[in-house]
């Protein structure tokens, strides 16, 4: 088995994993791919265009390469797929069971917030989000940014020349300068380090009650994708509204799954639209929301209170079973 270490639409030291695609065939006549339990678009990836070259230069049959992913929607005519579920369900739920007692419910008082952000590998999307929540609302949201340019670990993750290469208003750089300047932005000591392992990335369940909603940043955004993470898991376990920026039509699959979302409140459009335009679409909704006080915010939890009951039972009662059903797919086991 191949592992091929990636973030969205980069695989990590790849002359070195063509090196070892190229062993392993050579030993075996057979080659296994790992997306390292992850779900990335293969196509977006590179992998595809990468295999095609190979394949054809030195002459692989197709049908001898098998991908193991976990991204639900992935799929290919000629090379094999083997698909598992995403990752982090059963770990969530056990946190939930061990600690349901310890939540605390939402404060609404006067110090209470309207955001939550959690950032801890920065890319351009992140990076846009962190830099207008620290800039536009800071004392109106809970966030963490944990990028940290004297740490080897996110100095390739940062973001900023993607960003600019996504044509944003370059005003969005003295926001970023400002934020960067003032990095890692923590909250009271929890999930300094990075990267944050299971159970560790749990332990930001200690400040939910002190927000009203979070804008979750999935892992993977471009492509045909849905791997839906430990991110959006983490808001559904602690009752908390979610506006999540992901892979085109994310709540839509979020939603086969049986989980319900929030468009009675905001508008949801922004799911339907690119990844790249979907942040444009988020500050909008994140605006309006900032504009509420914190009666009214009151009032619409009170009012999703169904909607958020509903997703901690989906969420516990979800089985491996329930993905391949509704993915139309065969498990790898």
């Amino acid at each position: 088995m191949v592992v091929l270490p990636n973030i969205d639409g980069l695989i990590w030291d790849v002359e070195y994993r063509v090196a070892d695609m190229l062993a392993e065939f050579n030993l075996t006549q057979q080659l296994d791919i790992s997306l390292n339990q992850e779900g990335p678009c293969a196509e977006t990836l590179g992998l595809y265009q990468l295999l095609d070259y190979v394949t054809a230069r030195f002459d692989i049959p197709k049908n001898k390469i098998t991908i193991h992913t976990c991204n639900q929607l992935e799929q290919h005519p000629e090379y094999q797929i083997k698909k598992y579920i995403p990752l982090y369900i059963p770990e969530t739920n056990d946190f939930y069971n061990q600690n349901k007692h310890n939540f605390k419910p939402k404060t609404f008082d006067t110090a209470f917030k309207t955001f939550g952000l959690f950032i801890g590998r920065s890319n351009w999307v992140r990076l846009w989000f962190a830099s207008e929540i620290y800039n536009q609302y800071r004392d109106d949201a809970v966030m963490t940014f944990h990028y940290n340019r004297d740490l080897e670990f996110h100095k390739p993750h940062c973001g900023v020349d993607e960003l600019i290469n996504q044509n944003v208003d370059l005003a969005v750089l003295d926001k970023i300068d400002r934020l960067l300047q003032n990095s890692p932005v923590t909250v009271d000591n929890i999930m300094e380090q990075y990267p944050m392992l299971s159970p560790a990335h749990l332990n930001i369940a200690k400040v939910y009650h002190n927000f009203f909603c979070e804008i979750v940043c999935e892992t993977y955004f471009t492509g045909t994708s849905f791997y839906p993470t430990e991110k959006i898991w983490r808001p559904i376990m602690l009752k908390t509204p979610f506006i999540v920026h992901g892979p085109q039509n994310y709540l839509a699959n979020l939603k086969q799954l049986g989980f319900q979302t929030f468009d009675r409140w905001w508008s949801e459009g922004y799911s339907e639209d690119p990844h790249n335009y979907q942040p444009i679409e988020i500050l909008k909704i994140i605006d309006d929301l900032s504009k509420k006080s914190i009666a009214e915010l009151n009032q619409m939890y009170q009012e999703m209170q169904p909607v958020l009951e509903h997703n901690l039972a989906t969420l516990q009662s979800l089985t491996a079973e329930d993905f391949e059903r509704i993915f139309n797919y065969k498990l790898y086991e």
